[in-house]
């Protein structure tokens, strides 16, 4: 799994399939989107990739709220590196 901190992308990962959200808890929505994403790209060949947000929005938008988060930036890694290995086509 590459990370960026930033939307500066290696070439290889452009024209790809993406799929976007928050992702802190993994939960069955989450998993239909990342597995709808892996579906599209597998069947286009074309690469896949996850985008997600540190902080989540809400937070970053309003300082008011200092944790919004179900799983910290660690749980949310952790789940989405298994969430690669247990997906199913």
């Amino acid at each position: 799994m590459k990370i960026y901190k930033n939307i500066n992308l290696y070439k290889k990962h452009h024209n790809g399939v993406i799929a976007i959200g928050n992702f802190d808890g993994l939960h069955l929505g989450h998993q239909k989107v990342i597995n709808e994403a892996k579906k599209k790209a597998k069947k286009n060949k074309l690469p896949f990739g996850i985008i997600t947000f540190e902080p989540v929005p809400v937070m970053f938008f309003n300082s008011n709220i200092k944790n919004h988060r179900i799983n910290s930036l660690k749980q949310k890694k952790l789940h989405l590196v298994r969430s690669e290995k247990q997906t199913s086509f």
